[in-house]
């Protein structure tokens, strides 16, 4: 693993993906898209839009939806939550989440909403756990849409506590490694992420369009988080086929891939346990961050319901990659599914 981690980066990867494989028979399916915009700037606050569904297929390979679910956000620059709307379970959700920061013990605060009856595994608990990754997210479109950082925030170490970041800070992942591409590029004052490749219109890869009734529309100048994940039982094994892609719309509409992602994992079906995983990265902004790919072997062996936990330690840092933990952290959705 060690020498994984500090061997040659392999070069940028931009090979987004061109086509989804076909629905199995007696598999489950949760799709989910989530919409991020900044009306007015991104340094004014941003519009969260999402919404999710989940089915299962039948014998002659069509989709037979099992729920849906949509969600609405504002989120002030403060990353507070301003406003809050949605399938929620009762109004107490909305009462106790309005107000909280979404980049600071929000998904203790979710924990603590199952007392309001906000399921742990439904669909709409899966559109709020993804709400503090909008910093994130935007913090890409800044780097994407801004100028060049000025010379005080060229190096990202340690921004100050009163400031947005203008993107990633050093050490928070694999591509933004110190002495990496990344850092090199906010050194030199330079944009540190160009020539994103286009994404396919996601219409034209999911099989069945009625995965994703209700998907935001697209919108200039936003960024856009989709997410598939399916199961397909085997015996005593369940097969999971997981995908990831965080996206830019540019000013002209143009769709182009940022994070890219295809996992494909082994569980059992009695105890829970990951017994293979494998990880394929299709899109990612910077040549060290495929390192981080391998160390996804280390959840071998790892319940569902222990996955949040064990990515967070063994993947921490420049151990492992922002979104591809976050693609990992997903897995234990799977389980609702499994059960």
């Amino acid at each position: 693993m060690a020498s994984e981690m500090t061997g040659a980066a392999p070069g940028r990867i931009a090979d987004p993906v061109r086509g989804f494989p076909g629905r199995r028979p007696g598999s489950l399916r949760r799709v989910s898209s989530l919409a991020v915009s900044a009306p007015d700037g991104w340094d004014a606050g941003t519009v969260v839009e999402a919404a999710a569904g989940e089915s299962g297929t039948g014998d002659d390979g069509q989709a037979i939806s099992r729920g849906r679910a949509g969600l609405r956000a504002r989120l002030g620059p403060d990353w507070h939550i301003a406003e809050l709307e949605g399938d929620l379970p009762g109004p107490g959700i909305a009462a106790r989440l309005t107000g909280l920061p979404v980049n600071r013990g929000f998904r203790k605060a979710l924990a603590a909403a199952a007392e309001e009856g906000l399921a742990p595994d439904s669909l709409i608990a899966a559109l709020l756990d993804d709400l503090p990754t909008v910093q994130l997210v935007s913090g890409y479109a800044r780097l994407l849409e801004g100028a060049p950082p000025p010379a005080a925030a060229k190096n990202p170490v340690e921004p100050p506590a009163d400031s947005r970041p203008l993107g990633p800070v050093l050490n928070i992942c694999r591509g933004w490694a110190p002495g990496g591409t990344a850092h090199h590029l906010m050194l030199a004052g330079q944009p540190p992420v160009t020539e994103i490749p286009a994404a396919p219109a996601f219409g034209d890869l999911v099989a069945d369009p009625g995965d994703f009734i209700g998907e935001p529309e697209l919108r200039p100048h936003s960024m856009r988080r989709r997410r598939i994940l399916e199961v397909t039982p085997a015996g005593g094994r369940a097969e999971i086929w997981e995908y990831f892609r965080d996206s830019h719309v540019d000013g002209d509409g143009r769709e182009r891939s940022l994070h890219e992602y295809v996992v494909t994992a082994v569980v059992g079906t009695g105890d829970l346990t990951v017994r293979e995983i494998a990880v394929e990265p299709r899109s990612l902004p910077f040549p060290e961050c495929p390192l981080a790919s391998p160390g996804a072997r280390e959840l071998i062996g790892t319940p569902l319901p222990d996955i949040d936990a064990e990515v967070r330690s063994r993947l921490a840092g420049i151990a492992g990659c922002t979104h591809l933990n976050d693609v990992l952290r997903f897995l234990r959705f799977a389980q609702p599914l499994i059960s």
